[in-house]
């Protein structure tokens, strides 16, 4: 504490006016700091940290790779010798796989989102390495932003907008990969076929809501991934049920594989219908994300 005696009149000598300015700084600092982060709107807040947190996880980077690389991959390996046994044998079978060429194997990528879905949610309900006792980041997350809708609402965002990054950089390599491999037998990617790359989107993007909707249901990632792996890589229900009844058609894969495929064998509805179908879905699965979220205690 400086004990000078200030006499009365007497100017301030330069080192307390320096010292006076400092603090007037220092202090319209600190209480600008915060007036500019409150005057940021709450939802870019929440996305900003929410794009934090799943760049911050190992899974959703995993998933993002799985995303891109398994396309790539098989479509190396089914297209590897495909001209020449095309140009050997004008009879052969492969011939009626050439149109959907690209497409049939940049669907299996949505395993990768399904990954990324699911560990987005799941995450928050698993302690980290610096949480006490049983806190875990949601408890976090919501004293940050006690408003769960907007919260809820980032997530979604983050996570479509990576599927929609990841979708385009996939569909990109394999068809790239496709037309090199194929040489004058691959199937026209120019102009770019707009409606089935939108539905091949569409069907990553349900995927991964629908990955959410059971992590956020279960509070876990083991549910989601087992269903996705499964719905995604392995079985069609679509498919599979469309033998049963025509009603199959309005499932999601059926829907989806309906826009992408050209060569689908199962029951198909109009184009309009189709992408009803497939909003319907969305909407239940934007519901089966937030309900939980919302109404459960953290």
């Amino acid at each position: 504490m400086n004990n000078d005696p200030i006499v009365a009149g007497e100017a301030p000598t330069p080192t307390r006016r320096t010292r006076a300015r400092s603090i007037r700084t220092r202090a319209r600092s600190s209480r600008g700091a915060p007036a500019l982060a409150s005057r940021r709107p709450a939802v870019l807040r929440a996305l900003h940290a929410e794009a934090l947190k799943l760049a911050g996880t190992p899974g959703a980077w995993g998933g993002a790779a799985l995303a891109v690389t398994l396309p790539v991959a098989l479509e190396l390996l089914n297209t590897r010798g495909m001209a020449a046994q095309l140009a050997a044998d004008p009879d052969s079978y492969l011939y009626e796989l050439l149109p959907d060429m690209g497409f049939m194997d940049a669907i299996f990528g949505v395993v990768g989102v399904v990954v990324i879905g699911a560990v987005s949610v799941a995450g928050e309900y698993t302690p980290t390495a610096q949480s006490l006792g049983s806190a875990r980041r949601v408890s976090t997350a919501l004293l940050v932003e006690p408003r769960r809708g907007v919260t809820m609402t980032a997530k979604v965002l983050v996570v479509l907008g990576a599927t929609a990054v990841l979708a385009a950089l996939a569909c990109t390599l394999t068809f790239t990969v496709t037309a090199r491999a194929l040489g004058e037998w691959s199937p026209s990617f120019w102009p770019v076929p707009w409606g089935r790359v939108a539905g091949l989107s569409a069907w990553w993007a349900l995927n991964a809501l629908g990955a959410m909707a059971l992590a956020s249901l279960t509070r876990g990632a083991l549910v989601p991934l087992a269903w996705g792996l499964t719905t995604s890589s392995l079985v069609s229900p679509g498919l599979l049920l469309s033998r049963v009844t025509d009603l199959a058609a309005y499932l999601p894969d059926s829907a989806a594989f309906g826009l992408t495929m050209t060569d689908y064998d199962a029951p198909m509805l109009s184009t309009g219908r189709t992408w009803a179908v497939l909003a319907a879905w969305g909407l239940v699965a934007l519901v089966l994300v937030a309900v939980p979220w919302t109404r459960r205690d953290a």
